[in-house]
């Protein structure tokens, strides 16, 4: 079901934050996985990335979820893994993941995260027209008919000591997750905003 424009004004507020280019404070780091529709998938990065340690270490969350995810999917699973999966199911899974103890030792040091996660069809990839993305041209034809489904990560940070736009108290990390289906629907991301104890 569509999401309401008052009830995702938050989230909005906060993605206009992270992604503010005159925002000299934020990190960036962007990943693409390419799926072949099972077991597989390769990582290739974005160009541009300012990644920074945690940045890295969320990248590295994220991948350790996506293998375990598509590892775990079933071989009689008709579905095509994450595409046609819940969005509310992924994106507190993946929220979960993030809480977890390992990863949560990665993150110190972090006020605010904002992470973007795109999926689709190759053929719908390039519409995306993202600064640094990989360009699916017409010599690639032979690696996207065996991996023809991607899956892009844009993570954003933002560092403690510079923050001046804060939600919860200074003991947690806010995050956003938003997660979008660019073959279904660009216009229309689920979100889900969630803190993150640096103690658990």
């Amino acid at each position: 079901m569509p999401s309401s424009p008052e009830s995702n004004y938050p989230y909005l507020l906060f993605e206009r934050h992270m992604k503010n280019p005159n925002n000299g404070s934020v990190s960036k780091c962007q990943n693409t996985y390419f799926m072949d529709g099972g077991h597989r998938f390769i990582s290739l990065p974005n160009l541009g990335n300012t990644s920074t340690k945690s940045a890295s270490h969320i990248s590295r969350v994220f991948e350790d979820w996506l293998q375990n995810k598509l590892y775990h999917q079933s071989n009689t699973d008709e579905r095509l893994p994450i595409l046609e999966d819940s969005v509310e199911l992924l994106a507190e899974d993946i929220v979960n993941k993030l809480k977890s103890r390992n990863s949560v030792r990665g993150l110190t040091g972090l006020q605010q995260i904002y992470i973007q996660l795109r999926a689709g069809h190759v053929y719908s990839y390039n519409s995306l027209k993202e600064e640094g993305q990989p360009i699916i041209t017409a010599d690639m034809q032979d690696f996207f008919q065996q991996f023809p489904l991607f899956i892009e990560i844009t993570i954003y940070t933002i560092p403690r000591e510079t923050i001046e736009y804060c939600y919860e108290s200074d003991d947690d990390i806010q995050l956003l997750l938003s997660i979008e289906n660019v073959t279904i629907d660009i216009t229309d991301p689920y979100y889900i905003m969630d803190s993150i104890q640096l103690i658990v």
